[in-house]
């Protein structure tokens, strides 16, 4: 039928980044560091469409009020 994917949408919902954990490495933990979100529990969400020739699909299983 048709790929679609769909994420949190951080930036609607207000997520900050919390706290910066140490990169792992075949299982080896590394110096360098990157950011972990905590996400906020909410009803938002971005839909990244793989391809929109498959639209008539995919606008059948969205609800109307998002459209």
């Amino acid at each position: 039928m048709c790929t679609s994917n769909v994420q949190h949408d951080c930036a609607t919902s207000g997520c900050n980044t919390t706290r910066q954990v140490l990169e792992c490495q075949e299982r080896q933990d590394t110096t360098k560091s990157k950011d972990v979100v905590d996400h906020i529990p909410a009803n938002a969400y971005v839909l990244n469409i793989h391809s929109l020739h498959n639209y008539v699909w995919i606008a059948a299983v969205i609800p109307p009020t998002i459209c």
